[in-house]
């Protein structure tokens, strides 16, 4: 007898499932986006305002903080003048 319940059980969650996959088949039409809007001029300006800020953050280490860099090449550049 539980073989029994068990395939019942077996089948049961498979038709949830299908039942599942045709609701959400028939829901998509109502949900789903075709495209999405080109972003504004101001707001790619924003963007790459963003970037560039963040890529200045990551190259930010000690030489920078104190201007080590900086001075090194002022040095080559009176030694080679």
């Amino acid at each position: 007898m539980s073989v029994i319940y068990g395939a019942l059980g077996a089948l049961f969650v498979i038709a949830l499932f299908a039942l599942g996959v045709f609701v959400g088949w028939k829901a998509c039409r109502y949900f789903y986006r075709s495209k999405a809007e080109s972003p504004a001029e101001s707001d790619l300006r924003r963007l790459q305002a963003e970037q560039d800020a963040f890529r200045e953050m990551q190259n930010y280490n000690a030489d920078v903080a104190y201007g080590i860099k900086a001075a090194f090449e002022e040095l080559e550049g009176s030694e080679s003048a």
